[in-house]
């Protein structure tokens, strides 16, 4: 019991550490003024998903459908404008692009 409430501490911390990095870098991208389809916001997109894989069980369609409906929905919109007002629409213009970019790369794996 004891083992179990001290790994989900560290789990939390971890999530933690890495929800900070996830602002900080995002942050940076912004500020900075990188283009959203650059190789730059496109790594940390990978990154975040790996991130999130860790602890969600979930595909790079959910991935997508999760970051889109986040900046969509005005409520759930909040938390990217608070972070900063350009957040929002730098993650949809990211994961859109990251959607063409997996999209095409499905389809030549295919094609071989």
């Amino acid at each position: 019991m004891t083992i179990r409430i001290k790994n989900s501490a560290i789990i939390e911390k971890n999530k933690d550490q890495e929800r900070e990095i996830f602002k900080k870098t995002l942050l940076a991208l912004i500020e900075e003024e990188i283009d959203p389809i650059s190789d730059r916001a496109q790594s940390f997109l990978k990154k975040y998903y790996a991130n999130l894989r860790k602890y969600h069980h979930m595909s790079q369609k959910n991935f997508i459908n999760m970051i889109l409906f986040h900046t969509e929905h005005p409520v759930l919109r909040e938390v990217y404008d608070d972070l900063h007002p350009k957040a929002a629409d730098f993650m949809r213009a990211a994961v859109q692009f990251y959607e063409e970019d997996n999209l095409k790369l499905s389809q030549n794996a295919h094609k071989l």
